[in-house]
């Protein structure tokens, strides 16, 4: 903002006290400071677009004040004046994000379609767990269905007039001996010491009856003594003392 003071004839004035008051969108009040003869400054920055009016008032140093107003716009943003659309700057900015251009002004404000549907996913689960089920009893017991494959694979070959082959009675004979209880013929050595022990055992056992019926046989002497009851008293022989009465 720039304020020249001058006399009617072109004089300068110096050393004034100049404020301007805008008002409009935004009211305020700044000073203006002298650059210049006769000239006033002041910086200030306005945003928002509107109508203003503008007061200066130059105060000299007799108190003498003298006013002028005037008026100005702050134009709209640039953007505004061009109300057309620019599709090759809305082509670039979908590009560059991923977008889309919409053609329908509708279609910027719908709601977005979602792909999500609620479903019961407890089948799935259940069908797994028992196809892993299936598949581990089928690993254990691989070796007895292999088995009785091949014995359903015989049948229906010796039926169909085709003998097994030479590999497969080998396997058959393989399977029934492993299955078969087997007898173990004891070792010599083994079977000796095991009757000498016996034999030890039983003449061990011989004697210890036979020291119990001799036992038995010629108790103690002290036991014929172990009826008697340990409170019965003894008697005791008679007093010298008694016989020298009975003689008085």
């Amino acid at each position: 903002m720039i304020a020249d003071a001058v006399t009617a004839d072109g004089t300068p004035l110096d050393g004034l006290d100049v404020q301007a008051g805008i008002s409009g969108p935004v009211s305020t009040q700044i000073p203006l400071v002298q650059t210049a003869p006769g000239r006033y400054e002041a910086r200030m920055q306005l945003t928002a677009p509107g109508a203003y009016a503008l007061a200066v008032t130059a105060r000299d140093t007799a108190g003498r004040v003298r006013v002028r107003t005037a008026g100005f716009v702050v134009p709209y943003s640039p953007e505004l004046r061009d109300l057309t659309v620019n599709r090759a700057l809305l082509a670039h900015i979908a590009e560059t994000t991923g977008g889309r251009l919409l053609d329908d002004p509708a279609a910027a404000v719908a709601p977005l379609r979602t792909t999500r549907s609620a479903a019961n996913s407890w089948p799935l689960f259940a069908g797994t767990a028992l196809g892993l089920f299936v598949v581990e009893i089928s690993a254990r017991r691989m070796p007895a269905i292999a088995h009785q494959l091949g014995v359903l694979l015989g049948a229906i070959r010796s039926r169909a007039g085709k003998p097994p082959t030479t590999q497969e009675i080998e396997e058959e004979r393989q399977y029934a001996e492993a299955d078969r209880w087997k007898f173990v013929e004891p070792d010599a050595a083994a079977s000796e010491s095991m009757e000498q022990a016996a034999r030890l055992y039983i003449a061990r056992l011989k004697a210890a009856q036979k020291e119990d019926r001799r036992e038995r046989g010629n108790p103690h002497v002290g036991g014929a003594d172990s009826g008697r009851s340990e409170g019965t008293p003894t008697p005791a022989p008679p007093a010298r003392g008694g016989a020298r009465e009975r003689d008085a």
